[in-house]
């Protein structure tokens, strides 16, 4: 089969399942009607009233018609605009009247309409019109045959299952699938009613006529389902079948069945099956959640195979313990999906034991890979006592082990290990590892606290190389100490240009607003490149205070205004930029309107007001409709322009009289 055959042939199924899931009858739905409503919606049918007006008064009936308004109703099937609204209240209305109305319309309606007294007969189970409906079926003349299989089949009588069992097994191959889908119907029928041996043979019988793929694979899946915990061996000649569709059908139908006689089938299926297929056969084991799954999962992780192998992998996961670490670790080494399975699976296991295991791996690990996926295990489960052992391979020879075992650190080191990561970064050539160090002292120092920021300020303090001082002073500023912060202000003024530079650049990671007064003298300076260092900085500080509440909004309103002042280059207004469209206030949608109008950043001043509108209440519309209205009319970006017709509609749904476009 091919694929596309193969794709058409699981969406008939699916339309299939989707009828046998509707085939519920709607009698009774609502409670007995309303005379003096009755009354009414009869004066409403009766006279010239619009059509709207007329076409809720028919869907009315149903929810408080009485006897009374069937004939009316009734009188309505053949009306091209009211006829669906009229059977509709006729299958509701809990009176034998509207029943009999519908059986009368057999013998007066036509095409379309007489189709649709029909499927009204067949939604209520209405065995009283079963006779004229035998007859539709086997009139071709009338053109309604399909429609009263349909009705036969969720019917369901005994004398309409024999016509429709004759249909199937007289009718030529393929052209007996109305035949076959009523049965299909007519089982499904039978379930509910507890007749799981009738829905059974029903089942059995399409699947041994010539009726279309479909068909036959929607009946093993009903066959299955009515065999219940007796379905062991037809799902297993199921299972071994020649046909995909049909495995497929038994794999999709064992997920109803007793998971006891599920998990027996499976297994069996499991030894004689394709790679291929034992792959599906596994995914059930595992979706059906049965105990066999982590058994037969285990004894396919060596399996030749990758897909197998990695199918059992996934099953084995899911239920692994702390016996098992070991195969995830051994698992790490195989395909990059094996090795992601794995490591997931490693990273879920509680308890020190596990970590006590992955550091016995590491040891072990003779492969730089190896040795990187196990440190970073470590970090992502928090391993309390690696440290000691990610201290050693912070001096690994391999690069990419050395810089994993230094960012693990970042996570990993405790207050205890403050004297040997300073030891170990005095003796770091400068790069990416050794910053990777001094973050892990700096979040150290912040928990031991000032003894530990005043060590790393001594260090400052003694070191003669400018980019040791550059290191240690970022570490100092990370940490916020404020002893720091005068010896920085004087080296701004008359110290090193060049550490100055570096460290007004890393003030903006200072962890409260402090360091802005004295930077923003800077901004007005003579060296551009210490103004656009500094305006880095106090734009990141802004941002960080707003983020983190650490000062009032209206201040940080004002400092940008202050900013707008002194940022004429369009790398500056870029820095500015960027902080406006993180502010949450009205004002700054006002102060990014005049960067709009310039063509230099009027793309950057685009995005911030998208981000910041994003985070604005109802209450912005006034300054931000108007410029939504231009976006959208002048931008050539579509995901823009999307992101401010969003926008744009959900402030005008949330904003009784907002703006319209000027």
């Amino acid at each position: 089969m091919n694929r596309n055959n193969s794709t058409n042939l699981w969406a008939q199924l699916r339309i299939l399942l989707l009828l046998l899931a509707l085939s519920f009858p709607t009698q009774g739905i609502f409670a007995a009607g309303d005379p003096a409503k009755t009354k009414a919606l009869i004066t409403i049918l009766g006279s010239q009233a619009e059509l709207r007006d007329k076409s809720r008064a028919c869907k009315d009936a149903g929810a408080f018609g009485t006897a009374e308004i069937v004939p009316v109703l009734a009188g309505l099937l053949s009306d091209e605009k009211l006829a669906a609204y009229a059977r509709g209240s006729l299958e509701i209305i809990p009176e034998e009247a509207a029943r009999e109305a519908l059986r009368t319309a057999l013998s007066q309606l036509k095409g379309k309409y007489l189709a649709g007294v029909i499927n009204s007969l067949g939604n209520l189970r209405d065995e009283k019109s079963a006779p004229a409906l035998r007859k539709l079926a086997t009139d071709p003349a009338k053109g309604v045959a399909t429609h009263a299989l349909m009705a036969l089949g969720r019917i369901a009588d005994p004398e309409s299952l024999k016509l429709l069992s004759k249909m199937l097994t007289t009718e030529p191959a393929g052209s007996n699938g109305d035949a076959a889908l009523a049965c299909l119907l007519a089982a499904e029928r039978q379930l509910q009613l507890g007749n799981a041996t009738q829905a059974q043979e029903i089942c059995d019988s399409i699947i041994a006529s010539k009726a279309p793929l479909a068909q036959k694979v929607a009946a093993v899946r009903g066959s299955i389902v009515a065999r219940k915990d007796k379905a062991g061996p037809f799902l297993l000649v199921q299972l071994k079948s020649q046909n995909p569709a049909l495995r497929d059908a038994a794999l999709l139908g064992v997920r109803e069945i007793p998971s006891k006689t599920a998990g027996v089938v499976l297994k069996e299926a499991f030894k004689e099956a394709q790679p291929e297929q034992r792959q599906m056969l596994l995914r059930a084991l595992v979706e059906c959640d049965l105990p066999s799954a982590a058994e037969v999962a285990r004894a396919n992780l060596d399996a030749e195979d990758s897909g197998l192998r990695t199918t059992a992998l996934k099953a084995f996961s899911r239920s692994v313990g702390p016996a098992d670490c070991e195969v995830l670790i051994a698992s790490l080494q195989r395909t990059p999906e094996e090795a992601a399975i794995a490591y997931a699976g490693l990273v879920k296991l509680v308890g020190a034991e596990i970590d006590s295991k992955i550091l016995t791996g590491l040891d072990a690990a003779k492969t730089p890979k190896l040795k990187t996926s196990l440190i970073e295990l470590l970090a992502d489960r928090y391993a309390s006592n690696a440290t000691a052992k990610l201290l050693q391979l912070a001096t690994d020879p391999d690069k990419e082990v050395k810089l994993a075992a230094c960012n693990a650190l970042r996570a990993l080191a405790k207050p205890q290990d403050l004297p040997a990561l300073i030891t170990l970064i005095k003796g770091m050539p400068q790069g990416t590892a050794r910053a990777a160090v001094g973050i892990a002292i700096a979040s150290v120092a912040r928990q031991v606290g000032q003894p530990a920021s005043e060590q790393i300020l001594a260090e400052y303090n003694s070191a003669s190389d400018i980019e040791w001082k550059k290191d240690w002073g970022a570490m100092l500023i990370s940490i916020g100490y404020q002893p720091f912060l005068p010896i920085v202000q004087s080296l701004i003024q008359s110290g090193d240009p060049a550490l100055a530079d570096s460290l007004i650049l890393k003030l903006g990671r200072w962890p409260n607003p402090a360091p802005i007064q004295f930077l923003l003298p800077q901004l007005s300076g003579s060296q551009t490149g210490r103004s656009r260092r500094a305006l880095t900085a106090i734009v990141e500080l802004a941002v960080s205070s707003i983020q983190d509440k650490k000062q009032p909004v209206t201040e940080i309103i004002d400092l940008f205004r202050q900013l707008q002042k002194s940022a004429n280059k369009v790398e500056d207004k870029r820095l500015v930029i960027s902080g406006l469209g993180n502010l949450k206030h009205r004002e700054s949608i006002k102060m990014l309107t005049p960067y709009y109008e310039d063509q230099e950043v009027k793309g950057e001043a685009t995005a911030a007001i998208l981000t910041a509108g994003d985070r604005l209440s109802k209450n912005t519309a006034v300054e931000l409709v108007p410029l939504l209205h231009r976006i959208i009319k002048e931008t050539d970006s579509k995901p823009t322009r999307a992101k401010a017709e969003r926008m744009l509609y959900l402030l005008k749904r949330s904003t009784p009289a907002a703006p319209a476009e000027a």
